[in-house]
């Protein structure tokens, strides 16, 4: 009903996923308080359009890196984003026609996510390194490991993270 219209006499909903959050987390909070169970439906809510979106649109990695990067649950995030869609339509006809059309996108998605996963499990650049390497922590060195954490899902080495982060340092002159 926030977003909800009749538009060529179909009903749509658009921006659904940021305009209702705010009653998704007023109706969690009235659930539970675990905040680490509303968080996860408050993630999943917001992001749970723009899987699907990407994957029809043609999206590249970098994006696909970033998106898989924000969710709590990347897994469920997909389940939801193919849920979503296949509750479109309100025949079982119509239903199993999007199921047999979602083939391809499906494919996308789960290709992205092996390929998020596999960057996730190499080894990456930590604050350690960063001390090994001679920087001493103060101003700026969370975001030297935020910058750090982006060639990661960019899919450079951890080696190659190191070279390109001292870098970034240099030029940013915040560390010493």
């Amino acid at each position: 009903i926030l977003c909800t219209e009749l538009v060529n006499g179909e009903l749509h909903s658009y921006d659904h996923e940021t305009i209702g959050l705010p009653l998704v987390e007023s109706f969690m909070k009235r659930l539970t308080s675990e905040k680490a169970l509303i968080g996860y439906v408050m993630n999943l809510s917001e992001l749970h359009m723009k899987p699907n979106m990407m994957a029809e649109c043609g999206s590249g990695e970098k994006s696909f890196m970033k998106l898989y990067d924000r969710s709590v649950c990347p897994e469920d995030l997909l389940l939801l984003a193919k849920a979503d869609h296949l509750g479109r339509k309100k025949t079982e006809a119509d239903r199993e026609t999007l199921a047999a059309g979602y083939a391809e996108t499906e494919k996308t998605l789960q290709a992205m996510l092996t390929l998020y996963r596999r960057r996730m499990a190499e080894p990456y650049l930590m604050g350690r390194d960063l001390v090994e390497a001679g920087v001493k922590p103060g101003p700026g060195f969370t975001e030297a490991l935020t910058y750090a954490h982006k060639l990661r899902l960019a899919g450079l080495s951890k080696e190659d993270q190191l070279r390109q982060t001292l870098g970034y340092i240099r030029r940013e002159g915040k560390h010493g």
